[in-house]
């Protein structure tokens, strides 16, 4: 653990003994990852030669000064089996990994699936047998993971990442022991589209074992290098068998040409008709007016973009009279005529710029009812960003040009049969084929007959690749089939004796189904019950193994089918049964035990319990008491004051002058060691700090708050001091390529041109961040922080609510968003109506926080939302509008002098906010209640926040914000973490104003920031 310096040491409290134990304990911890294929993607490893496949890499995080080493890892063992039936390669493979080391380590296992798989299988062996994975929400099994890990219990976490690789993370591995795992994918095939499944690696395996079957023969099959495996022509299949072996090659199979109907067997038992068949061509069509959509957002970024090349070809073929290229990120950005001449549509297209996020729902929305083309492309790398998927259809034949191999392909696909085109897919096709897909007849079925009923709405279908699939379940005694297309018809009797076991039909049927309910709003929870039911992971969705009964018990996850008696299968029922009843009394009681808390903090309010601030803090303590003994996560400690109406608050600063803001806001870390503005004894007690002179603070356009100039301590800031305009957008983009991996980078640059006064560049840079593939949830919320303090808190808002659907099990994301719906009320173009309506979500969003009974690691909050809900209430009532708290006992009106909000974005994070009072005395979590009766907050120890600091009459003098990094999650490292701090003065009352900041830290060399200032009087 880094110490802290001699003048900022501070002492903990004996309640903080076990983070501190635990924290000594971890740093024993050794973790590992087995990368195969995507080595140096997520967790900042080596990177490996792009084609291996596997590469075993291990890391250990506590390496010498923190620094990451990367060891030697052994795949003893590699067996894959492909089962080839009705145009579906199932595959599976079990893999065992050896840990040569004297650590226990925790291993990732990462495998390289075709462009077209969908995982449906994974297990995990538990004292000696594979279990089954259970597809749980994404969040919800990484937190169930992580958790598991620092017990020291067997879990297995298993996901699809962005460029469809098939991830495991599992713990623990035993020094000198091994781990087996299993991965189940599934892939269309056919005679005109191999199964190809590349395998190469520098290192050997110990034991490779290769087995294919069903309908091919020996001349479809090829295995990696020059291998050559024997063949049983009695069951169709090839077998091999090799030790000490160096993969150098592809495991390739053609299979051979069958019928184009096919009934198969899913694992779940449910029987779907398959039909598969090839598309038909047509002579091409000349078109006179093409329209390019592009895509010019970060990740669609390329030197030399497939794209180009294939457009500037079919511009030569058809000879159009007209060409527009129309280029986009989070809106349409340029329309431009370009000549149909050779290379001069390339030409434009290489001297396009990438920037921003994409937005598609808001380029069908510009140009749906734009005059017609006859023909369009959009080009794209298929990372959608902001928006949701379009509904509509745009004036022209469209067809969908995919760039890169994250591609969502599913969602392509969907457009391009929305539009009446085909999908290309430029990372697989050559340029000839295509070509020869603009030639294909888009098949549309029209009705289709089962039995004599019409299941077409039950149906899935697309045309990719060249051919057309349709995919529908059906009865098991299922007799006559009948599929209507445009020009023909098919008849079929299925003898369903026949029907083979595969998971693949039913897996693309489910993958297409979840891509339309998507698109038709259903939430997440649908969403994952939809994959469960079928077994394949999407992007809502991981397969998780836990060790025993209880864990899942605990985790509030199914059973695997196999691996447990029936007696677990008892026990397992009457647990969940048990906690279902107690969670219902904890609902029942919960807003009973936050009015108790309510009062404590109206006692607060009146001066009672600063009359005596050793029965404060036992109030508090024995609190803290009860949730600690409390078997359901019980409420949050004395919370903030409400906002004021929208119109009866200023948010500053809401448009920047460049001159006047210039020194105001700096987004970078500055360390209190040597700072100039960090007094010797900032954190000594209060008596020993009573001689401390307040130094001269600079102020700014809030008045008497002031933002200390953050110590520019990221090389790209430092050069960029004094730019602006078009001299600071270069030096952003000569910066980075070098520094542009990291979210950090864009949202600090933003504030850069924030500063200058270029509000349109800054928001645009923040939505960048969003585009990086390590952009997750934690990075919505840093930026929406940041969107917020630019002035667009409905873009906030957008980014908040995305969060809440994908993490509903914490309180955090319901009140993020709805504050900034309060924001967004506080805009004077709006409409009495517009502004009640967002107001009236607002408070139900803060109730929902208040009387819910969360987990009681996040105690702290509820309060907090009782104040935020009053002053929602408050704004309504402005508007003639009466909507009532979660309960009466909460109404009330406490405005203060000086109040102090802290959040941060990532989980398993313990800071602590610190108020160093004019007096020299500190409140912190250990002195929440101060002589001149400043107050703070619950001790948010794990995560997220808020943490608050309350002052009802603030005494002239100098006042000073800190954040204390007390501890970071080594389990699951996050790297910096992003801070908002609001700043409020005469909260709750019509002259409330409040100033947001953001930074970015870690606690690689200090543990205490200087936040701000505020000097109170003359």
């Amino acid at each position: 653990m880094i110490q802290r310096s001699d003048c900022l040491r501070v002492e903990k409290d004996p309640r903080r003994g076990k983070k501190e134990m635990f924290e000594k304990t971890r740093s024993n911890v050794l973790k590992l990852s087995l990368v195969l294929a995507l080595a140096g993607t997520g967790y900042g490893f080596e990177p490996a030669n792009a084609a291996d496949n596997p590469v075993l890499v291990s890391k250990n995080y506590f390496g010498t000064d923190g620094k990451a080493i990367n060891q030697s890892l052994e795949l003893k063992s590699l067996d894959i089996t492909v089962s080839v039936t009705g145009g579906y390669a199932q595959t599976t493979a079990l893999a065992e990994f050896h840990n040569p080391t004297n650590q226990v380590l925790e291993g990732e296992f990462s495998f390289d699936m075709p462009a077209n798989a969908k995982l449906v299988g994974y297990g995990l062996d538990i004292n000696g047998e594979i279990r089954d994975g259970v597809i749980v929400e994404k969040k919800q099994a990484e937190r169930t993971f992580n958790e598991r890990i620092r017990r020291g219990v067997d879990p297995g976490l298993a996901e699809v990442t962005e460029t469809n690789a098939f991830s495991t993370r599992v713990f623990p591995i035993f020094a000198g022991e091994t781990r087996q795992i299993s991965v189940t994918f599934v892939t269309p095939v056919s005679p005109d589209d191999a199964f190809i499944l590349p395998l190469e690696s520098q290192a050997q395996t110990k034991r490779l074992s290769l087995t294919v079957r069903g309908q091919v023969d020996p001349m479809g099959v090829s295995f990696p290098g020059n291998l050559t495996p024997e063949w049983n022509g009695a069951v169709n299949e090839a077998r091999l068998v090799a030790e000490d072996v160096i993969l150098n090659g592809e495991l390739r199979i053609t299979p051979n040409a069958t019928s184009p109907l096919t009934v198969t067997r899913h694992s779940s038992g449910q029987p779907f008709l398959n039909i598969n068949m090839p598309a038909d061509k047509t002579a091409p069509v000349a078109a006179d007016s093409i329209r390019i959509f592009w895509d010019t957002s970060l990740s669609q970024d390329m030197e030399d973009s497939p794209a180009a090349a294939f457009l500037d070809r079919v511009v030569s073929t058809h000879h159009p009279f007209a060409v527009e290229l129309v280029t986009f990120d989070k809106a349409v950005t340029r329309r431009m005529n370009v000549r149909p001449e050779p290379d001069e549509l390339n030409y434009f297209i290489s001297e396009l710029s990438y920037d921003g996020a994409t937005n598609l729902e808001a380029l069908y929305e510009t140009e749906f009812d734009r005059p017609n083309a006859e023909l369009c492309f959009l080009v794209t790398d298929g990372r959608f960003t902001l928006g949701d998927v379009p509904k509509q259809k745009l004036p022209c034949t469209l067809h969908i040009i995919g760039t890169s191999s994250s591609a969502d392909r599913p969602v392509l696909n969907r457009l391009a049969k929305l539009g009446g085109g085909q999908f290309i897919d430029l990372t697989s096709l050559s340029e000839d084929d295509a070509m020869s897909l603009l030639e294909q007849v888009t098949r549309v079925p029209k009705r289709l007959d089962i039995d004599g009923r019409n299941l077409l709405d039950d149906a899935e279908w697309v045309q990719s690749d060249g051919r057309f699939r349709l995919i529908v379940p059906v009865d098991p005694n299922v007799q006559s089939i009948r599929l209507d297309l445009d020009d023909s018809q098919i008849k079929w009797s299925p003898d369903m004796r026949y029907a083979a076991r595969n998971d693949g039909p039913g897996a693309d049927w489910a993958q297409m189904r979840l891509t339309a309910m998507r698109a038709s709003g259903a939430d997440r929870d649908e969403l994952v019950d939809f994959s469960r039911r079928y077994s394949v992971v999407t992007d809502e969705t991981s397969l998780l193994v836990l060790e025993t009964m209880l864990d899942y018990v605990e985790a509030r996850i199914p059973l695997p089918d196999i691996g447990f008696s029936k007696e677990e299968r008892r026990r397992y029922t009457d647990m969940i049964q048990s906690e279902e009843r107690q969670i219902e009394q904890e609902t029942a009681s919960r807003l009973n035990r936050v009015a108790s808390l309510w009062r404590t903090q109206e006692d607060w309010y009146s001066g009672k319990l600063n009359a005596d601030r050793d029965d404060a803090s036992s109030d508090r303590r024995m609190f803290e008491s009860q949730v600690d003994e409390s078997a359901v996560p019980p409420p949050p400690p004395p919370p903030p004051p409400p906002p004021p109406p929208p119109p009866l608050y200023q948010i500053a600063p809401e448009e920047p002058l460049a001159e006047e803001r210039q020194e105001s806001i700096v987004v970078t870390g500055s360390r209190l060691e040597g700072s100039a503005s960090a007094p010797s004894a900032a954190f000594s007690n209060r008596d020993d700090a009573d001689s401390s002179e307040p130094q001269d603070y600079p102020s700014t356009a809030l008045q008497d708050i002031s933002i200390v100039t953050w110590s520019p301590d990221r090389p790209y800031l430092e050069t960029a001091s004094g730019l602006c305009g078009k001299d600071l957008y270069a030096h952003y983009m000569d910066q980075r390529e070098d520094h542009g991996l990291l979210p950090s980078y864009y949202l600090e640059m933003a504030d850069l041109f924030f500063r200058c006064g270029d509000k349109e560049t800054a928001i645009n840079l923040a939505l960048t961040a969003l585009e990086l593939s390590v952009s997750d949830d934690d990075t919505r919320t840093a930026t929406a922080f940041r969107l917020q303090r630019f002035g667009e808190a409905a873009l906030a808002a957008d980014l908040f609510r995305t969060v809440v659907e994908n993490d509903g099990t914490r309180p955090q994301p319901y009140r993020n968003l709805a504050l900034s719906l309060v924001d967004q009320a506080a805009q004077a173009d709006l409409s009495k109506s517009d502004r009640t309506d967002l107001l009236k979500e607002a408070l139900s969003l803060l109730n929902h926080v208040i009387a819910t009974p969360w987990d009681s690691k996040f105690t702290g909050i509820e309060v907090v939302s009782v104040f935020e809900a009053n002053g929602v209430r408050r704004q309504l009532e402005t508007l003639g509008v009466s909507e009532d708290l979660a309960s009466d006992d909460l109404q009330a009106d406490m405005p203060v002098d000086l109040r102090i909000v802290v959040n941060w974005n990532v989980d398993e994070t313990d800071m602590d906010l610190w108020v160093r009072e004019p007096g020299g005395e500190i409140a912190k979590y250990n002195n929440p209640y101060t002589e001149i009766g400043g107050r703070l907050s619950n001790d948010m120890t794990q995560g997220y926040g808020p943490e608050e600091y309350l002052l009802k009459d603030a005494p002239d003098g100098v006042y000073e914000i800190y954040m204390d990094y007390f501890s970071s999650d080594i389990v699951n490292p996050n790297g910096a973490v992003a801070i908002q701090a609001e700043i409020w003065r005469n909260y709750g009352t019509p002259a409330a104003n409040v100033q947001r900041v953001e930074l970015e830290f870690t606690d690689d060399e200090a543990d205490e920031y200087l936040i701000a200032t505020i000097r109170i009087g003359d």
